[in-house]
């Protein structure tokens, strides 16, 4: 399978639900994970992170460690406002 794409991130999610990626590991800057964390990001990790199915457990890398999630995602991530069981996020 060849995928030709100009925008990495879009490229990537939507691979996703083709090849029924369940989880994927994602690896970032800490200049990039500084602006994701601020919410200021824009990157290829964060665009992923926003953008990506439910259904696709998403992990954020940054020197070999992994990125505390709760840390980086937005109120309502991947444009959904309840959070596990229907529960609101944020408020």
């Amino acid at each position: 399978m060849l995928i030709e794409s100009d925008i990495v991130a879009k490229a990537i999610v939507d691979l996703i639900p083709i090849l029924n990626v369940r989880k994927l590991v994602v690896g970032t800057s800490k200049s990039s994970l500084r602006k994701l964390k601020s919410r200021k990001g824009n990157g290829i990790a964060d665009q992923i992170l926003q953008s990506a199915p439910e259904a696709c457990e998403i992990k954020i890398v940054c020197e070999g460690k992994e990125v505390i999630d709760q840390m980086i995602k937005s109120p309502s991530p991947r444009g959904n406002e309840n959070g596990p069981k229907g529960q609101t996020t944020g408020g």
